[in-house]
């Protein structure tokens, strides 16, 4: 569901910045609020991730921050990568794209956002990192009309690789 219009507010505030030698107050900032968001679509996905490196994804469309250590809060910051034929430190997150995120200890995150229900993915030949949604599918309903994937080749990451058929949402796959 899109935001719904409403009747606009304006709230006005000031920014005080100060240490023990200098203070500052700004000067007046408007904020200006014209759209409601309906939380009641909104879902929360939660997934226990072991300690170490782990293949996740983002199974919603986060709505506090897409930044890797928010979004996968409790991960170890700027170890979020993705793959594109060569490995690329992530600054924002995707949902449904699959990345390389590491975590200092056993640790559950809960995504909450809107539902990624589908998802487009851009794969070439040879090894593509895609992720899960907010629901499991099967790599049998995957559309590939290019034939690009291969059957029974796609990889998941829990400690070691495993064959998988199912992408399962907050886990991503070779």
């Amino acid at each position: 569901t899109s935001p719904t219009p409403i009747t606009p507010q304006v709230h006005i505030f000031r920014l005080k910045v100060s240490n023990e030698t200098y203070s500052h107050i700004s000067n007046p900032v408007r904020i200006y609020l014209a759209y409601n968001i309906d939380t009641s679509d909104f879902i929360t996905v939660t997934h226990d991730y072991p300690e170490g490196w782990n293949l996740a994804s983002c199974p919603v469309d986060p709505v506090l921050s897409a930044i890797p250590s928010t979004v996968f809060a409790g991960s170890v910051p700027g170890t979020c990568y993705r793959f594109t034929g060569v490995y690329e430190q992530v600054g924002e997150i995707t949902p449904g794209g699959g990345y390389w995120i590491r975590f200092p200890s056993n640790t559950t995150v809960t995504f909450f956002g809107l539902p990624v229900l589908e998802q487009t993915y851009q794969v070439a030949e040879g090894w593509n990192l895609i992720g899960g949604i907010s629901e499991a599918f099967s790599m049998e309903d995957f559309n590939d009309p290019n034939g690009i994937i291969v059957a029974g080749t796609t990889y998941g990451y829990n400690l070691s690789y495993a064959l998988s058929d199912v992408i399962q949402p907050g886990l991503s796959y070779w």
